[in-house]
């Protein structure tokens, strides 16, 4: 690992696979789409209708052609407030004592709005998943799946489950939505110590037969995707909010904003799988 910049940088041996190396490559190449994924659970009060807990997954797409110049962005909204890199959770609800809980409100109102302007512009595609605990182990018995799960995976783990449910999903929707397109799936290395989770039967459009694991510090288009889910989450929460009497957060009005905007462009990959996989 070296640094560049005060960025981190990672060689092509990342983690001792060559993929990454091969990742890097696809990454620059001229026509392709990177679609970026993240994940986050969404707690809900108790003594609401709604079950809790939810685990969410988001993915954004956008064409590898404008991914330097949305970097460089990027790079140059997390120097504003002089942050290595941005996890929103942490930005709008930070924990006592963090970095950006020292952080006066202004500058971090600024970033997010900023962020949520620039993110609709620059992302093509949203596709979202969101399975609540009551209905995982019910969907890992009666789906029928492309390729076996892996044998690390246990479907009974709601987290876990979720994982496996929305990748599934989303490959089978990139392929309908973008028949000619080569694509690769990168993701917030999450609790996973590999670099690639191979899911999928060999594709010639899907970049590595599966999901590439990266550290969100260094490809920040996960960053990217993480606003999204965010978003999301916030999004899933308002109606709850708002009947128990709660105020939203300052951050609120740009993130329902941009998910409202995206929604336009995006699919709910849990409604296409119960009517595509359960019939």
């Amino acid at each position: 690992m070296s640094r560049i910049g005060g960025s981190v940088a990672y060689q092509d041996n990342y983690g001792g696979d060559q993929r990454w190396g091969d990742l890097m490559r696809f990454m620059q190449s001229p026509g392709s789409l990177l679609v970026f994924a993240d994940d986050t659970s969404v707690q809900m009060d108790a003594t609401t209708n709604v079950s809790a807990p939810v685990e969410m997954w988001a993915a954004v797409v956008i064409d590898a052609d404008d991914y330097d110049e949305i970097k460089f962005q990027m790079a140059g909204l997390s120097a504003m407030v002089s942050a290595d890199e941005m996890h929103f959770q942490e930005i709008c609800n930070p924990k006592r004592g963090t970095f950006w809980h020292r952080m006066d409100m202004a500058p971090k109102i600024r970033l997010v709005a900023a962020m949520c302007r620039h993110a609709s512009r620059w992302i093509g595609r949203v596709y979202v998943f969101a399975l609540n605990n009551n209905d995982h182990l019910f969907f890992g018995q009666n789906l029928r799946f492309d390729s076996p799960p892996p044998r690390n995976l246990n479907l009974d783990n709601h987290k876990q489950a979720t994982e496996f449910f929305f990748h599934q999903m989303l490959y089978r929707r990139l392929r309908h939505d973008y028949p000619e397109r080569r694509f690769a799936v990168v993701s917030d290395l999450v609790h996973r110590g590999k670099v690639v989770w191979d899911i999928w039967a060999s594709d010639s459009y899907a970049h590595g037969n599966g999901v590439f694991y990266v550290d969100s510090k260094v490809i920040r288009g996960v960053q990217l995707a993480d606003l999204v889910c965010y978003a999301a989450n916030r999004n899933h929460r308002a109606p709850i909010r708002a009947a128990s009497g709660r105020t939203a957060n300052p951050f609120d009005e740009y993130l329902v904003r941009l998910y409202d905007e995206l929604r336009e462009r995006g699919e709910d990959l849990l409604a296409l799988m119960v009517a595509n996989e359960l019939s």
